[in-house]
Order: C-alpha cells, then sequence, then structure tokens
C-alpha cells in the first residue's frame, strides 16, 4: 500500500536514530543465527557488505552451496538448515518444541497443552517458528486481558495470535487475513488445536473499504503489504466501522498487525467506532505520531514504544519504521 505521509516526519529525531541502532541489532542477531550454521560466517560478511561477489557457503553438516547473488543467500536463510538450528536454539533453552516432518507440524508445550501448526514447506515452517516465539515463548501479549472479551485480530497470518487469544480465554476471535494462502493455512492450524467453535477465521482485509485481487501463490510476510493482482482472488477490505456494525461489537479489543493498513484502519474510524474498543493493540510500521494524535483525540490514553528499522524489501514503501502503541480507553 502506499502512504501518503512522510514515515520520517511522522516519528521524533531521537526515534528515528534510535530505530537504526534497534536495526542494526537485529541484523547481528541474524548473524549470530548464520554463525552457528556455517563455518565460513565471516566469507558471509564479506559478501553482504559487497566485498565478496561469490561465496561457497560451507555449512557445518557438511554441506557446501554456492552464493552469487542475494537471491540465492536468501534462500539459503530460508533453508531447513536454518529451521533446524532455529529449533535447536530454542530447545536449548529449555522450550518443548518439536519437528514433525512426517505430517508437516512444528508442536509446542504451552497452556498444559500441546499447541500444534501446519506448514507446507521450509520457508512456512520458519515463519511458523518466528510466530511461536513471538506469541507462545516470548509472549508479546502477556500483559493483555483478553478473558471474556471479543478480539478482532486484523494481520492474522497463519491463525497464531488467534490462537493465543482464544487459549488465553477471549470470548470470540474475528480473525482477518487477506492473503490465500495464509489463510488457508490458519483455518488448518485452527482446526488442529480444536479452535473453530472459538475463532471465526476470515479471508478478508481491513482498511479503506472496497476489494482488492491477491493471488494465491503471495504468502504473508514480514514487510508484504497488499498489493492488486492481475489475476487471483478477489478478496475484500472492510472499513473499521464495517466490522464492528458487522459482529455487533461494544467493548472488545482490537489487535493489528497489517504491515500499513493500520493507518487507513485508525486514521479513516469515527470516534464513536474507536470507542467501541476499549483496548487497542497496533503495530505501527511508518511510524507513529498520526495514530497517536487519532487516539489521543478520540479519549484513549496512549503508550508507544520507539521504533526499529525494518528494510521491507517486498512493500512499496521500503523504509518501514516498526513499533508497538498500546491505546487504553479512558
Amino acid at each position: 500500500m502506499k502512504i501518503d505521509f512522510d514515515a520520517r516526519k511522522n516519528m521524533s529525531v531521537l526515534a528515528y536514530y534510535y530505530s537504526k541502532l534497534k536495526g542494526l541489532s537485529n541484523k547481528i542477531y541474524g548473524m549470530h543465527i548464520i554463525y552457528k550454521v556455517v563455518k565460513n560466517w565471516y566469507d558471509v560478511i564479506f559478501f553482504k557488505l559487497g566485498i565478496k561477489k561469490r561465496i561457497i557457503i560451507k555449512v557445518r553438516n557438511g554441506h557446501n552451496i554456492n552464493i552469487d547473488n542475494i537471491e540465492a543467500y536468501k534462500q539459503f536463510r530460508e533453508s531447513k538448515e536454518i529451521l533446524i538450528e532455529r529449533i535447536n536454539e530454542l530447545k536449548s533453552k529449555g522450550y518443548e518444541i518439536n519437528l514433525n516432518e512426517k505430517e508437516n507440524i512444528i508442536e509446542i508445550k504451552k497452556f498444559d497443552r500441546n499447541i500444534k501448526f501446519y506448514f507446507d514447506d521450509v520457508i512456512q515452517a520458519i515463519n511458523a517458528i518466528n510466530m511461536i516465539k513471538e506469541n507462545f515463548i516470548d509472549e508479546q501479549f502477556k500483559n493483555l486481558d483478553v478473558k471474556a472479551k471479543d478480539v478482532v485480530d486484523i494481520g492474522a497470518n497463519i491463525g497464531d495470535t488467534a490462537i493465543y487469544f482464544a487459549l488465553k480465554g477471549a470470548n470470540h476471535v474475528y480473525a482477518f487475513e487477506p492473503y490465500p494462502y495464509s489463510y488457508e493455512i490458519a483455518l488448518k492450524n485452527i482446526e488442529l488445536n480444536n479452535l473453530k467453535d472459538k475463532i471465526t477465521m476470515l479471508n478478508e482485509g481491513c482498511g479503506k473499504s472496497g476489494f482488492i485481487t491477491i493471488s494465491s501463490s503471495i504468502k504473508s510476510y514480514a514487510g508484504n503489504d497488499l498489493k492488486d493482482s492481475k489475476i487471483g482472488k478477489k478478496i475484500k477490505i472492510n472499513s473499521l466501522e464495517e466490522i464492528t456494525t458487522r459482529f455487533k461489537l461494544n467493548n472488545a479489543l482490537l489487535k493489528s498487525d497489517c504491515e500499513g493498513c493500520e493507518y487507513d484502519i485508525i486514521l479513516r474510524a469515527s470516534e464513536k467506532t474507536l470507542k467501541k474498543f476499549n483496548l487497542l493493540v497496533v503495530d505501527y510500521h511508518y511510524g507513529y505520531k498520526n495514530l497517536v494524535k487519532k487516539l489521543r483525540e478520540a479519549n484513549f490514553k496512549v503508550k508507544y514504544n520507539l521504533p526499529k528499522y525494518f528494510r521491507g524489501i517486498r512493500s512499496e514503501n521500503k523504509d518501514m519504521y516498526v513499533g508497538l502503541i498500546l491505546a487504553e480507553l479512558i
């Protein structure tokens, strides 16, 4: 999606420089994983800096992989070796997590039960690991009281947050995921965890009301914003007012992580619509000032963290400044 404001001006000067430092720390963590998997990890650094145009990655399990372009390196970052290392790293920290390659399922022990996530390839398995870590290990929404509340989950991806909210006692979760590929994975995950009665999964998007065509081959990953395809499935895009009216919501909780659509969702919403929620948790992707201003004017007490810089190579606006806003109705 295209934003109609300058992301750099949508934050303080301090926040901008902080985002760059935070982005650098994430890259260092990424190299930590490479170090665990690759013998000649220093060659990877030379390649990423452009000092070497071609390298042979010597994987610690004995494999050698030729890397002569960015796409080849990206494929390595999404390889089985990286997946296994991510799982082993979590196991080494005491988490009960297992990879069932026969059934294409990753399973984690949490909340006194086994929670299952389906994957159909290695890339999707890595995506599942990332989601599991965020929501079931780090528990980024641990402090949210969702018990007996209706939850609107915008940007549901593979159903991970919807499953988390359902298991934490939400009355019902209305989960929106516009990408047909991710939507189908989410349906399988909800069924695997016997939560069909607690979660309504919708292959729809949110933002400016209308329709968009999305190819079933496109996957919903970080930095992948909504684009109209020439061929694919026609997907409904809902305004926040349409959602609250459709499901007769009141005193609900809104979680939004939709790679930029949060600006259309929040900034276009009326004060009356916003007040249908007593708590909003919004991932912002292009700064926070306009969202914070809108929510405070609607009588919400707002907290936010400073952003981290993220290069969204699949997005129309590639320079992302990502953080979290928590807004509570006063």
